[in-house]
């Protein structure tokens, strides 16, 4: 008793430390005005890089141990991070923009609190669209399931899902499908087994809904099929999000001829879905880039 009570007192005079106090307002200050550079009407992509990268440079040079208070800025940065690497932009970006945030995140790795966020961005610095999976999802070569599930473990679903939501937002939509049925496959193995890495609620909801949308969009037959087999009970299929509208008004199978309304809402919903992917609200200001500006051509 008498040492939690002592650990609660440290934990009390921390928070009143007046150094601890300092730091964290510095931090919040650095956070407000590269927040403001990122959403400035009219700022270009290279500028938005400009900016994250100023703010991992000063993480680098400033945290020493292990810091609390440069949590909320540093996932702030990484989440800006992860979304500008997989524009489309980002290969025509000068090399040595790209050299300066590797090394910075290099340096940064080496504090503990940042060392998993760093982890995950360095090796898509240097080649954001190239592993091997990857290549052979998007080329729809065939992927057997240990594959998928590892590359779902080694990437996390959380850059997978940036992923599809960059390629939705970029009018590749047919590039997103292929890895949205990679995903949905990998859930469905996970409720009947298989090792699989365990997804949130909120991710579940929003691959499951795309993919239904993009499955009408593009294989209306497969829709139909898939649709008329399903019941609410399936586990892969959640209750939440677009398909929830026509998933809440059945109780069991669905008869074919009695989709054509909630065919119709999916297909009006198309645009809807692209509106809440969070990314697209973060970067609500770039023009969305062509497709051809993904530049597929080097994943061959």
């Amino acid at each position: 008793m008498a040492a939690a009570d002592e650990e609660g007192g440290q934990s009390d005079s921390k928070k009143d430390d007046p150094a601890s106090h300092e730091t964290s307002k510095q931090f919040s200050t650095i956070h407000q005005e590269i927040e403001n550079q990122l959403v400035r009407q009219g700022a270009s992509y290279e500028n938005r890089v400009s900016a994250v990268l100023s703010g991992w440079e000063h993480l680098a040079g400033t945290v020493q141990g292990d810091v609390s208070e440069v949590q909320p800025l540093a996932t702030f940065l990484y989440k800006w991070s992860l979304r500008l690497i997989l524009q489309g932009e980002w290969p025509g970006l000068a090399q040595i923009v790209k050299t300066r945030l590797g090394v910075t995140l290099q340096r940064c790795s080496k504090v503990a609190i940042l060392d998993p966020l760093c982890r995950t961005l360095i090796p898509l610095v240097s080649d954001p669209w190239g592993h091997p999976t990857l290549k052979a999802i998007l080329s729809e070569a065939e992927v057997e399931d240990s594959e998928a599930s590892k590359y779902i473990s080694n990437e996390s679903w959380e850059v997978v899902r940036v992923r599809v939501d960059t390629m939705v937002e970029s009018r590749c939509e047919e590039l997103a499908f292929r890895v949205l049925k990679i995903c949905v496959r990998c859930i469905r193995l996970r409720s009947e087994g298989m090792e699989v890495p365990l997804y949130t609620d909120e991710d579940h909801n929003h691959f499951v809904d795309l993919y239904f949308v993009l499955l009408y969009k593009f294989q209306r037959k497969t829709f139909l099929d898939e649709v008329a087999q399903r019941t609410i009970q399936q586990p892969y299929l959640g209750d939440g999000g677009l398909h929830r509208e026509y998933y809440d008004h059945v109780q069991e199978p669905i008869p074919v001829h009695h989709l054509t309304p909630w065919i119709h809402l999916l297909h009006d919903a198309f645009t809807l879905a692209r509106n809440r992917i969070p990314s697209m609200e973060m970067v609500s200001s770039l023009e969305p880039p062509l497709a051809e500006k993904l530049k597929m051509a080097s994943l061959r």
